[in-house]
């Protein structure tokens, strides 16, 4: 590449060159830049506020999935007629039990099989 100018391009930049007034232009932006903040800042609050509505109409509800849900995890699995067995394997003798196995037992794989040297 070559350190000439093309002079057809010197000659379109030269007519085109134009000073804007600053102050305006300064203005203008900053005018924009207020606007954008204060839409972000009262956009947040729209969300904050609905998602704190929806919080409190959901509460409820969401209170009883989690209680029925507690209730049937720690149901027994099997009704034990021995009383110091049924201590021994109640950690055990659950869906919580299991599904906490299960995922220790997962666990426990993924580190074997992937686990580097």
């Amino acid at each position: 590449m070559t350190e000439e100018r093309d002079p057809n391009l010197e000659r379109v930049f030269a007519e085109a060159k134009e000073d804007l007034p600053e102050d305006a232009f300064a203005g203008r932006l900053m005018a924009r830049i207020g606007a954008g903040e204060r839409r972000a800042v009262v956009g947040r609050l729209c969300v904050g506020l609905a998602l704190a509505v929806g919080a409190v109409l959901v509460e409820p509800m969401l209170q009883d999935a989690i209680g029925s849900l507690n209730q049937s995890v720690q149901a027994p699995l099997l009704d034990l007629d021995d009383q110091r067995l049924t201590y021994v394997l109640s950690p055990l003798n659950s869906v919580q039990g299991v599904v906490a196995l299960a995922v220790a037992a997962a666990f426990i794989g993924y580190r074997t099989l992937f686990a580097r040297s």
